[in-house]
């Protein structure tokens, strides 16, 4: 990034929001629109390290970030928007515009002068789930971490975001029974497939496999779009993939319904594509489980089948967190304790121990 450029000799965004604890108004409106930078190479060193299912959802909140800024400071340079100073940013910026809003934000200034700007910002997610905004914190937090290292500021701003509590007790799933009614479903629609199955056919092979890949194995829905062809050994019966949370790759035992199921989408659909369910969106699955679910009433969600899957095996287990936390991959296997509180019902047990004791 050059050192001449017209952005690096803009002033911090601390002069630009306060003076003596003031907006100062005359100077914003003054300051030039920070996309002049045409370096991608900082976009990249920005998302070192994240999987492209990270750095896609990152960069959704980076642009609405862009966006709020911009508009942030032309509202508080009191400009008429409406006028030919309204925001005209890319309705998608590029990766260099992202890096400017990063420099802009956080050089030379103070976690004192962003706190405004950032909490009108989180401020405007809304009613979002708590994960949403906990996904917007983060990328704001990666912008911090990420200045911190281009040496654009010395400071974390961790304590001006505090994290939105997300609950943990929604960890239900379709039933074993649920699933079932789905699968012959899916066997209704194979029945009358000839020697050459129908593109219909085959979308139901593709829909089969998905699906018990993931109620049989509990893989996200992103973790099984992003098995790669070659990385499904149907003879170890093993699939490979870059797992949440993690750069490389992970290996993991599939059971022999799940091998079986693909191998018979891959046999009738002759795909080349790079990736083992073709190029799928995650939303294409979605809807096809939203029409599911308003078919047969079930609670069909893709990340619905993981919660089936793991509940169903602290069940053949016994409640044997250790050995199902190697089965779901989670970091912290007190993540599946709420799976199996849920699945004793210990808060009704609770719930109705002190209600028997009350003279009611």
């Amino acid at each position: 990034m050059s050192e001449e450029s017209e952005f690096e000799s803009t002033q911090p965004m601390e002069d630009l929001i306060r003076t003596n604890g003031e907006p100062n108004n005359q100077e914003l409106a003054q300051r030039p629109t920070p996309f002049n930078i045409s370096d991608e190479d900082e976009f990249q060193m920005l998302v070192e390290g994240l999987s492209s299912t990270t750095v896609q959802r990152y960069r959704q909140c980076w642009c609405q970030f862009t966006h709020f800024v911009r508009q942030w400071v032309l509202e508080h340079a009191n400009i008429d928007v409406s006028t030919n100073d309204k925001d005209t940013t890319p309705a998608k910026p590029s990766n260099a515009q992202i890096v400017a809003i990063c420099q802009t934000a956080f050089r030379g200034g103070a976690p004192t002068a962003l706190d405004p700007v950032i909490s009108a910002y989180m401020s405007s997610l809304g009613n979002l789930r708590a994960q949403t905004h906990n996904i917007h914190r983060a990328a704001i937090l990666l912008l911090n971490k990420f200045a911190m290292r281009r040496g654009w500021c010395d400071w974390r701003m961790t304590v001006h975001i505090r994290p939105a509590k997300v609950s943990k007790r929604h960890v239900s799933g379709p039933t074993i029974e649920n699933v079932n009614v789905l699968l012959e479903h899916y066997d209704n629609q194979l029945d009358d497939a000839g020697s050459t199955p129908t593109p219909a056919q085959i979308r139901t092979l593709r829909y089969k496999a998905i699906t018990l890949l993931m109620v049989t194995s509990g893989l996200r829905i992103s973790e099984a779009l992003n098995i790669r062809t070659v990385d499904f050994k149907y003879r170890n019966k093993t699939v490979s993939f870059v797992a949440k949370g993690h750069v490389d790759p992970t290996t993991v035992e599939i059971s022999l319904t799940a091998a079986v199921a693909i191998r018979e989408w891959l046999s009738a659909s002759q795909t080349r594509c790079q990736y083992l369910f073709g190029s799928t969106a995650t939303s294409t699955v979605r809807s096809h489980y939203s029409v599911m679910k308003k078919r047969f009433g079930a609670k069909y969600h893709p990340h619905g089948f993981r919660h089936t899957a793991i509940t169903t095996v602290l069940e053949a287990n016994n409640g044997n967190i250790m050995e199902t936390a190697v089965f779901s991959r989670h970091a912290d296997p007190k993540t599946l304790m709420v799976y199996n509180d849920k699945r004793l019902g210990v808060q009704r047990k609770g719930a109705d121990a002190v209600a028997g004791r009350l003279n009611v």
